[in-house]
């Protein structure tokens, strides 16, 4: 659960409301580290934070957040993909493709 985790879409609001809707869903659990649920250009350089994170980004910047992958977790909200460096440790489902769509398509 503690990972280096960036959400990634060309919608500033989707970024807000997935960032909050995933603390929602953790609960009861609480999430104890730096959360940034919109990260400007001029703050990118958080991403290199060696501490477990929960920040989003506009897509635009995915070619910086890419350079940091190590450990890190990077869901792109508008492709419904998700991408890790720690892949073969990381078992996760995939999305089904109906709700996928309904929710890139709202």
């Amino acid at each position: 659960m503690e990972q280096r985790v960036v959400f990634l879409s060309t919608d500033w609001a989707r970024l807000t409301l997935f960032a909050e809707c995933f603390m929602i869903f953790i609960h009861p659990l609480r999430w104890q580290h730096p959360f940034v649920p919109v990260l400007s250009r001029q703050m990118l350089d958080f991403i290199m934070a060696p501490t477990a994170f929960l920040m989003g980004c506009h897509t635009a910047h995915f070619k910086e957040v890419a350079e940091e992958l190590d450990d890190l977790v990077v869901i792109d909200l508008d492709q419904g993909t998700v991408l890790s460096s720690i892949s073969n440790r990381l078992e996760l489902p995939d999305v089904p493709l109906t709700a996928r769509d309904c929710f890139i398509f709202r």
